[in-house]
């Protein structure tokens, strides 16, 4: 893929913190519009435990201080294909003020390195949408499963 004239040239990809949660709540609300967004008094709360989890990290882009980009990866153990581990991103998402500039390929190089790096044997992903779908092939992922979902009383889903 060609670069974009419009690319930003100084973006840092780094793990997120605490005082970074406004900011992924706020990319969120991009994420899924129609969803009810996290109260602010227990994003904390939530951000505790997600940041416990010696499995889960989540990462940000960060542009002349403010963070422009989300994506988390979840590394799990597996007992099929002799043992090992594999990979399973989501939450992926960049501001809309800065889609189209190569954010999105610079956080997704970083979360497919991070799953190479702990000798993931698959990395998979889930598009809610035909574009992003498009935008994870040419990364390299290919369309082979289908989702299903399912969501609790009360909870819309994508």
């Amino acid at each position: 893929m060609k670069a974009s004239p419009e690319q930003l040239p100084s973006t840092t990809v780094r793990e997120a913190n605490a005082g970074d949660v406004p900011a992924i709540l706020a990319l969120y609300q991009q994420l899924v519009p129609d969803a009810e967004a996290t109260p602010p008094e227990e994003a904390c709360g939530l951000w505790t435990l997600i940041d416990s989890d010696p499995g889960r990290t989540v990462l940000v882009v960060e542009h002349a201080g403010r963070v422009i980009a989300t994506g988390e990866i979840h590394i799990r153990a597996a007992l099929t294909r002799g043992g090992g581990h594999h990979a399973t991103l989501d939450n992926v998402v960049v501001d809309q003020a800065y889609r189209g500039r190569g954010i999105g390929r610079q956080l997704m190089g970083d979360l497919v390195h991070r799953a190479e790096a702990a000798g993931c044997f698959r990395t998979q992903l889930s598009a809610d949408s035909e574009s992003a779908g498009h935008f994870y092939e040419r990364l390299g992922f290919r369309h082979l499963a289908r989702t299903y979902k399912i969501y609790a009383p009360g909870h819309r889903g994508a």
